[in-house]
């Protein structure tokens, strides 16, 4: 008598990974989604402690955030420096209400001039957002 594996089994092997695999891999894209999604805001909340730390080097700067081509950067005296691709590096989409862009301004003194907003990266059907105080503190 030969030992192996019939065609059933094999066939019912097969089809209990194929649910398993189902029922598991919307879950995993949601959570990879979602790393990504926050992945992003915490590069964005970098980005914008570095403008305000540099606007009290430099005397001002500016965050910039542009919904449309999903890129932020801080710029000094009209220079853009340091532009992160969000969509490129996380996947992500900025969604901005208005669909302007975003411009946070920062004095010497690292304070936020009319810098009030709210910036929310979305991936799938995940999202994570950064809320802007008036004066430039930013929250998670």
């Amino acid at each position: 008598m030969e030992r192996g594996f019939t065609l059933v089994s094999l066939v019912v092997a097969l089809a209990l990974v194929a649910l398993v695999l189902a029922a598991t891999l919307p879950r995993v894209a949601r959570q990879r989604d979602r790393l990504a999604c926050i992945a992003a805001r915490d590069a964005l909340i970098a980005r914008a402690e570095r403008t305000r730390s540099e606007a009290t080097r430099l005397g001002s700067a500016a965050l910039i955030v542009d919904p449309d081509s999903a890129r932020v950067w801080w710029e000094t005296a009209g220079h853009p420096r340091d532009t992160l691709d969000l969509r490129r590096a996380f996947g992500v989409d900025v969604v901005q209400p208005t669909g302007r862009t975003l411009h946070l301004a920062f004095d010497r003194l690292g304070i936020g001039r009319f810098a009030s907003a709210t910036i929310v990266l979305a991936r799938g059907t995940e999202q994570a957002s950064v809320v802007v105080s008036s004066y430039g503190r930013m929250a998670r």
